[in-house]
């Protein structure tokens, strides 16, 4: 199972990583999973700036889930360029049950 993150406010992205999924025949093995938008959060004394905290609360998020579920997952962002190569890949990592 394949999860990627992608913020609310962030449509187009949403949309330009599953025309990407599409383009690789990898639509139905991944899923979108809600980003924590930082920007909406409080860090008091932080030097991180609010994406970043945005992107270490998503991937927490995500990984306590699939934890939850008792999956295995591959977690993307939706600004990950997938290569033509990526299936394959996937392909024999679950074959070799590497996940």
């Amino acid at each position: 199972m394949g999860l990627y993150i992608n913020l609310d406010r962030s449509p187009e992205r949403r949309a330009a990583f599953e025309e990407q999924l599409s383009a690789l025949g990898l639509q139905s093995r991944y899923s979108r999973f809600p980003a924590v938008d930082g920007s909406q959060m409080r860090a008091s004394g932080s030097r991180l700036r609010p994406g970043e905290i945005g992107v270490f609360h998503s991937h927490c998020r995500v990984l306590e889930y699939a934890r939850q579920k008792g999956l295995c997952v591959h977690v993307l962002e939706d600004d990950a360029l997938l290569s033509e190569h990526v299936v394959p890949v996937l392909e024999d990592a679950v074959a070799a049950n590497l996940f």
